[in-house]
This record gives structure tokens, C-alpha cells and sequence, in this order.
């Protein structure tokens, strides 16, 4: 949107969305981090939506664990080029 709008922000900024943060983050951020070690330095802001302390130097991750839940929806998919040709979802069984 910033690009759209010829906006310059006043400092560079990333953004990276990783997976698994309610597990651990083995497969997200850690591994992104032991991938790219330089990746993120001292200097940078680091902003982490979810939960910590008001001095940053907490960042809590698998705090609230897994929930396993089986969606069954009936219908038939089409693309969204072709809406026609499916039927939208009628029915929804949550076990």
C-alpha cells in the first residue's frame, strides 16, 4: 500500500511471518533464524503481535497449545473464474 500510494516510511522495515509460534517455533522463526543468523541484529526493532513484558525483554510463544478439530464441509469447489460449475458449502460437521 505504502508502494501504491508513493509513500517513502523515514526507516527501512521486514516483515516475516512464521509459522508454529503456538508450538515452540522449531519450523518458524528459529528456523529462519538458524538460516539467516544476521538476519535480525541488535539495532533492529523487533515487534512480536502476540504477548510479553513492557521492556521487550520477554516474548512468550506456546502459550496456549493445540486444539485437533475435524471440519467436514459438503459442497463440490470450482474456481473462482468458473462459480457455476460448484455448489457452496451447505453443511458444516465440526468433531
Amino acid at each position: 500500500m505504502l508502494r501504491e500510494l508513493g509513500i517513502t516510511p523515514p526507516v527501512n522495515y521486514g516483515v516475516i511471518l512464521a509459522s508454529d509460534e503456538e508450538v515452540g517455533s522449531k519450523y518458524g522463526i528459529q528456523y529462519i533464524i538458524n538460516k539467516e543468523p544476521n538476519l535480525i541484529s541488535s539495532k533492529d526493532l523487533v515487534l512480536v503481535p502476540d504477548a510479553g513484558n513492557a521492556d521487550g525483554t520477554m516474548i512468550e510463544i506456546a502459550e496456549k497449545g493445540i486444539l485437533w478439530v475435524k471440519v467436514t464441509v459438503y459442497g463440490k469447489q470450482a474456481h473462482a473464474s468458473l462459480p457455476e460449475l460448484g455448489l457452496n458449502a451447505t453443511g458444516l460437521v465440526v468433531s
